[in-house]
């Protein structure tokens, strides 16, 4: 939990605590953060507690927030500043009457066409890593190879955390859930086991689908939202909608001449959650264009639905036989399935908690 690893950080020292918060507060779920919040406390075994907080105080100063970028510093020894005053040093006398200032002054004047060559280019975090680098000092004992990592490590560490972004936004998903927020103290017949597997998302790969269905108010949406941010956090594209709101998209690109490309994109989509499945039997139009969504994705895609209905009554809601035989059949016979049961999770209104009313 964020708690746990906030004082296992705060044992080691305020600046190994201060990283940490920083992770933590810098992704939109704290759950993000955990695992490079515990590669950082896991170098305490190789390097000691000392040497640690002096990485992270000087992984503070460059902006570095993942493990390998604290022990990139550890083994290069650029902690050793942190922890022991640096020997006071005889100015170096150069036969040259303008001494060094000639190299650092070309140091600088290269410096600032390189950022902007690779602002340019679109490596903004690695141009703000090189400025950082320049502006705290202390990397000339660093191969090269070393400096480079910490900087392109920082360039794809922003690059990957836009592209999560940008999978969430498109995913549109209802509720704001992750897998780490289960609450399993609910007697709502949620399989710890089950639920673990989903969470390694091989089944997407496989091409399954997922079926939860349960009374209103036992958490279906959430629990399905919750794999779709899962999914996002793997680089894999979903797509939330609810089913009578895609049948009315679908509908529409029919009348605009966006009807094939429409499908297809629905068919490239990794992850499709449908939510609020049979709350109305399905037309002829609406059954006709929902299989051949299903169709399209049967074994390459996966789906989750989720349902008031239980899977034996949904064959009548879908109406024609022969379509709903067939639809059944692509969806169910390769499905994990999720039955919750229990009372309502909402809160009660204030007439219903009163037995007077």
């Amino acid at each position: 939990t964020p708690k746990r690893l906030r004082s296992e950080a705060a044992g080691i020292g305020p600046a190994t605590a201060g990283l940490v918060q920083r992770i933590l507060e810098d992704r939109p779920h704290p759950e993000q953060g955990f695992r490079a919040c515990l590669g950082i406390l896991s170098l305490k075994r190789s390097f000691g507690a000392q040497r640690l907080e002096a990485a992270c105080c000087r992984g503070i100063d460059l902006d570095a927030r993942t493990g390998g970028a604290i022990a990139a510093i550890l083994k290069s020894g650029l902690d050793k500043a942190f922890l022991e005053p640096a020997p006071d040093l005889e100015p170096v006398q150069h036969a040259n009457i303008r001494g060094p200032t000639i190299t650092n002054e070309g140091e600088n004047m290269l410096t600032h066409p390189t950022l902007n060559k690779l602002e340019s280019l679109g490596f903004n975090a690695m141009a703000g890593a090189v400025a950082e680098q320049d502006r705290v000092g202390g990397f000339e004992a660093m191969p090269f190879m070393g400096r480079l990592g910490l900087i392109v490590e920082v360039e794809a560490n922003a690059r990957d955390h836009k592209r999560f972004v940008s999978r969430l936004r498109n995913a549109a998903l209802r509720q704001t859930a992750t897998i780490e927020d289960i609450d399993y103290r609910h007697a709502r017949g949620l399989n710890r086991k089950l639920v673990a597997e989903l969470t390694t998302l091989k089944w997407v790969g496989r091409g399954e689908n997922c079926l939860i269905v349960g009374p209103t108010g036992t958490g279906k949406s959430w629990l399905a939202c919750a794999l779709g941010h899962q999914a996002c956090r793997a680089g894999l594209s979903v797509v939330y909608m609810r089913l009578s709101r895609l049948l009315e998209m679908i509908a529409l690109s029919r009348g605009v001449g966006r009807y094939e490309r429409q499908l297809k994109a629905l068919g490239r989509v990794d992850l499709l959650v449908l939510d609020d499945w049979g709350l109305a039997p399905l037309s002829s139009d609406g059954r006709r264009d929902l299989m051949e969504i299903i169709d399209d994705r049967h074994g390459r895609r996966s789906t989750i639905i989720t349902s008031q209905l239980p899977v034996d009554a949904w064959h009548a809601v879908i109406g024609d036989p022969t379509i709903a035989d067939a639809m059944l059949d692509r969806l169910v016979h390769n499905a994990h399935r999720i039955t919750l049961t229990g009372h309502s999770m909402r809160r009660k209104s204030t007439k219903e908690l009163d037995p007077k009313a």
